[in-house]
């Protein structure tokens, strides 16, 4: 089973869910912590715990690849298994959120209208396996692989072929991209709940994919979405 939907069977009993906070400025990692600590069912990990937490927040204005870095630092180092990434930012260009993806972003919010209600939200939403991208970054990725000819966006190997895709799983991704989560997209596409975790974990183990953000990366960069 992939690491994705273990680390969900292992939080689902947990009573509190274990944050970390990464902002480019202390000053903003201080407010975003001391925000997060007024929450009972959230608890902030203190730096150099980065490793224990759940969901790691980041906070940034320009994505460098010294913000990547981090993010992939982090998630390589990570003791609990599938830890999910929620990135706040002014903006982010194609290749960083491919990087970010491989690195366990699941959900990236704009920092221009974000606020810390929805930030909350957002992270204890991903806790839930809910995956939430801003439908011009879905939309930017799906035209620049639709106009690619070569390059890191165009599909290689047997495994990024379009084929390697059901049309049920197609669909399935299709509505993740737009931000649904497993019970949603099992009403609009009339299957149960457990039907569409199914199809889930059986294409992420057949295509060797670490979390559900990381399945719309690769269906995009293969040119199916």
């Amino acid at each position: 089973m992939p690491t994705d939907m273990l680390s969900e069977e292992r939080t689902a009993s947990r009573t509190t869910l274990a944050l970390a906070v990464h902002a480019t400025d202390s000053i903003t990692a201080r407010g975003v912590e001391q925000y997060f600590r007024a929450f009972e069912d959230i608890e902030v990990q203190e730096p150099g715990r980065e490793m224990d937490a759940e969901v790691l927040l980041v906070i940034a204005g320009e994505v460098t690849d010294e913000v990547i870095d981090r993010m992939g630092w982090v998630a390589q180092r990570s003791r609990v298994g599938g830890m999910r990434i929620v990135l706040v930012a002014s903006d982010i260009d194609d290749w960083k959120l491919v990087r970010a993806f491989d690195h366990g972003l699941v959900c990236f919010m704009m920092r221009s209208t974000a606020t810390l209600a929805e930030v909350r939200d957002t992270v204890l939403a991903s806790r839930a396996g809910r995956t939430e991208l801003p439908g011009s970054i879905i939309r930017s990725l799906i035209d620049r692989m639709q106009s690619a000819q070569q390059g890191v966006f165009a599909p290689c190997g047997p495994d990024s072929a379009p084929d390697a895709f059901s049309p049920r799983e197609i669909d399935v991704l299709r509505l993740l991209a737009d931000g649904w989560d497993t019970v949603e997209v099992a009403c609009r596409l009339n299957y149960s709940e457990r039907t569409i975790k199914s199809v889930i974990t059986h294409m992420m183990s057949r295509l060797g994919l670490r979390n559900r953000s990381h399945a719309i990366a690769h269906a995009i960069r293969s040119g199916v979405l």
